[in-house]
């Protein structure tokens, strides 16, 4: 339904794209909407990318983590912008 999105630094994501949201449009070759009553499962995944110098070599040793998230949609058809 969600299309995975590259890294970025910003800390939310807004189903669809906002500017998908603005143009009253609710689903895209990568994002569709729900229309049926569901619950959707998704996974934050963050990764730090940390990298140091060490003896002139570039080392990474960034940690991982990550949570899930369950979230029940309602069949009540999308929102009008």
């Amino acid at each position: 339904m969600f299309a995975r999105l590259a890294p970025t630094a910003s800390p939310s994501r807004t189903f669809p794209r906002p500017v998908d949201l603005v143009a009253n449009r609710y689903s895209s070759n990568q994002e569709v909407i729900p229309t049926a009553a569901r619950e959707l499962n998704f996974r934050l995944t963050v990764n730090d990318n940390h990298q140091f110098n060490h003896n002139g070599v570039m080392k990474t040793v960034g940690g991982v983590n990550s949570d899930d998230v369950k979230i029940r949609v309602a069949n009540t058809g999308p929102f009008v912008v």
